[in-house]
């Protein structure tokens, strides 16, 4: 008579519990037993300490006089130390796809993993592309969650239009002009503030645009945030400095260096920009010096200006001077920009530096 160690199905529907016991390898699977030697509850998680219950000492009586283990039950006897662990040769499996299929399944992986790659190095390189200050919250608008904001783009247009918008915590938001610098935002899950208290946690908040979201500018027109750092060399080469600042006054854009000098950004002034290169040529304005007091007669000086320079006083012209720098024995101050009616001059051409000295 063969003897073997198997399981016996118990339990009910869709709770199966088997006992192992010593049956007759003649006997149907649930029938007639010699003894019950543990049990297998399947219903438990793998590691359940009940989940697989021995009698180790009946097994190997059993086990000594020649009984032999099922595959299942002689993979439970392996993993409890009482006989080796029995190899297992990988199974054919009758549902795995055939070669075609398998070369059509492993193209669509590779282009999802390529796509996936593409995806996670555009997200790196938006997250390492420098970004610009384009605007900043103000102050709520209402009770409903809109806000303020002060763009400091001229283009406040680029602000909706750009994709995204970050803060300085990395956060995504979108911006929709609601009235004029009234906007409502949106965050990456799309959910805006909900009311006037949500708002006004994001006053003082800055918002950033991408560089790569700018639109690209015509030849001889640049951005005020590529201008700043640029190196200043005068027409010999020689280093003047760093752009510090750029002012814009309304009558015409200037930059101010490291060395405290300001220059107009005219053609004649800096001839030549090279952003790539990170430097810029600049041929600095003429100077007069006029002796006096500013007493407020701005007429006055504006003759002694037209005489130093041997300029003819045009009917219609118009004069711009804002002070650029006032210092304890000297007032240094700028013209800007002159326009006369029907004369060719340029703020280039006419740019001044006049140093009155007291």
């Amino acid at each position: 008579m063969s003897v073997k160690i198997r399981l016996a199905r118990g339990g009910s529907k869709h709770r199966p519990y088997y006992h192992i016991v010593i049956a007759d390898s003649r006997s149907p699977r649930d029938g007639r037993f010699i003894e019950k030697v543990g049990h297998y509850n399947p219903m438990l998680p793998s590691d359940h300490a009940d989940r697989v219950g021995i009698a180790e000492e009946r097994i190997k009586h059993w086990l000594s006089v020649g009984a032999l283990p099922t595959d299942r039950v002689a993979r439970f006897l392996g993993n409890a130390g009482i006989i080796e662990k029995p190899a297992y040769n990988e199974q054919p499996k009758k549902s795995a796809p055939k070669k075609k299929a398998q070369d059509r399944l492993d193209a669509l992986k590779a282009k999802e993993e390529k796509a996936a790659a593409e995806a996670k190095a555009a997200a790196k390189a938006a997250a390492e592309a420098p970004a610009e200050e384009a605007a900043f919250i103000r102050r709520a608008h209402g009770l409903s969650g809109r806000v303020q904001v002060q763009s400091l783009l001229e283009d406040t247009e680029l602000l909706e239009s750009a994709p995204y918008l970050e803060d300085e915590k990395g956060a995504k938001w979108h911006l929709v002009w609601e009235g004029k610098n009234i906007a409502s935002l949106k965050n990456e899950a799309g959910n805006s503030p909900k009311d006037r208290d949500e708002a006004q946690a994001l006053i003082g908040t800055k918002l950033y645009i991408l560089r790569d979201f700018f639109e690209d500018l015509p030849k001889d027109e640049f951005y005020h945030a590529d201008l700043v750092g640029l190196t200043a060399f005068d027409a010999e080469g020689k280093k003047l400095g760093k752009v510090k600042l750029v002012h814009d006054y309304g009558a015409g854009v200037s930059l101010e260096l490291s060395n405290g000098s300001l220059v107009p950004f005219t053609p004649a002034c800096v001839p030549e920009v090279s952003i790539s290169g990170g430097k810029l040529t600049i041929i600095p304005p003429a100077e007069i010096e006029v002796t006096g007091a500013l007493d407020g007669n701005v007429e006055g000086l504006w003759d002694v200006l037209l005489r130093g320079q041997r300029l003819k006083k045009e009917s219609g012209l118009v004069r711009r001077m804002i002070c650029v720098n006032m210092g304890s024995g000297f007032i240094e101050m700028s013209m800007i920009n002159l326009l006369a009616a029907g004369a060719a001059w340029s703020s280039a051409q006419t740019f001044l530096r006049v140093h009155l000295r007291a």
